[in-house]
């Protein structure tokens, strides 16, 4: 187990010393930024269900991966929004924590498996709690495979995939939800009851109503066929959002090379030093595989300071690799596709992540 000798006090005024430059520096630009890439989303929306309807059935995973590319990109937006990013930004009203994806707006803006509120109260406490017990975000990681599966790799993969495959459906669902804050008026109910048929009336069927449902009928008026070729293409297109919203949002919080907390940080310092043991942020060369990556590739960044709008982590990138080099905290960044293997080796039992002990502290 690797000792770190940090002095707290320091590590925490390096950090929230570059935050408030960089929060000082957010200008209209940045607005600009993120309209920019959620035009290009909206395209491939667009382009993704003119595809399905009109192309060829040869085409229909083209286009379900251009509606996938257009549901990442207001996953992005709204994953900014929710932090207050465009807040202090004058005339961004409707990119307003308390306007963007908020009561009617949800429809238009991102109509996910629930409401933005609700995803909020989840996401909050995932940086607060960041790969402990009481993190909702923390992948299940290890499963008990029996000897027969553990000895047949296609088996293995195929039921790594299948969970990948289906991890937005499965993050919602009641058994992963646990007890949590917007029931809790309800406890004296039977809360699993409650809390499955809240599953099916707020987040199952009117997602399945708007999404495979409204949509293709919208298609009606050019044939049954056009219908449901738009039908199919959604299908496959949710699919491929639940394996993307796993890459981008679980393998950059797992791998032996990473950390695990059996306790909550005594200090603002030691939870900075917890969030970059537990993080990694992914390879990118530029702002558009950065846009592929729904600016989550600079995750580590996102974790010290998650009120910064996605223009700003590149620059904050330089910075915090340099306070990490002055500590001697460990920066791990790796490909998508490399922590895609480390994940799954962690989830299959082949590797265990670290667990974090009480460090020294520097004097």
């Amino acid at each position: 187990m690797r000792s770190f000798d940090i002095n707290f006090d320091v590590l925490q005024k390096d950090i929230e010393g570059l935050e408030k430059r960089l929060t000082d520096e957010v200008s209209q630009d940045d607005l600009r930024h993120t309209k920019f890439w959620e035009r290009i989303g909206k395209c491939c929306t667009v382009s993704g269900f003119l595809l399905a309807a009109f192309g060829s059935p040869w085409l229909i995973p083209v286009a379900a991966l251009l509606i996938t590319q257009g549901m990442g990109c207001r996953a992005f937006v709204a994953h900014h929004t929710g932090h207050s990013a465009y807040d202090a930004i004058p005339g961004a009203d409707k990119y307003f924590k308390r306007n963007w994806g908020v009561g009617w707006r949800r429809v238009i803006d991102c109509f996910s498996w629930q409401s933005v509120d609700e995803d909020r109260v989840r996401h909050d406490i995932h940086h607060e709690f960041t790969n402990t017990r009481k993190d909702p975000n923390a992948f299940k990681s290890s499963l008990k495979l029996s000897d027969s599966i553990k000895q047949k790799p296609f088996k293995r993969e195929l039921l790594f995939w299948f969970v990948a495959s289906t991890w937005i459906w499965q993050y919602y669902t009641p058994s992963l939800q646990g007890v949590n804050v917007r029931t809790r008026p309800f406890n004296v109910l039977n809360f699993e009851l409650l809390e499955t048929i809240r599953y099916w009336t707020h987040r199952v069927i009117p997602y399945v109503a708007f999404h495979f449902i409204l949509l293709p009928l919208l298609f009606a008026p050019w044939g049954t066929e056009s219908v449901l070729k738009v039908l199919g293409t959604r299908l496959l297109a949710d699919i491929f959002m639940n394996i993307y919203m796993f890459g981008v949002g679980v393998t950059n919080h797992v791998g032996e090379d990473l950390y695990r907390f059996t306790r909550q940080p005594e200090s603002k310092g030691e939870y900075y030093l917890h969030q970059i043991l537990a993080t990694v942020s992914f390879k990118s060369s530029g702002d558009f595989t950065d846009y592929l990556h729904c600016f989550m590739n600079f995750q580590i960044e996102h974790h010290l300071m998650p009120k910064l709008p996605p223009s700003k982590y590149r620059e904050a990138k330089k910075q915090v690799e340099i306070i990490c080099q002055k500590h001697n905290i460990p920066y791990v960044e790796e490909s998508i596709i490399s922590r895609f293997k480390r994940t799954r080796r962690v989830f299959l039992g082949l590797g265990e992540m670290k667990t974090y002990v009480k460090q020294k502290t520097a004097i």
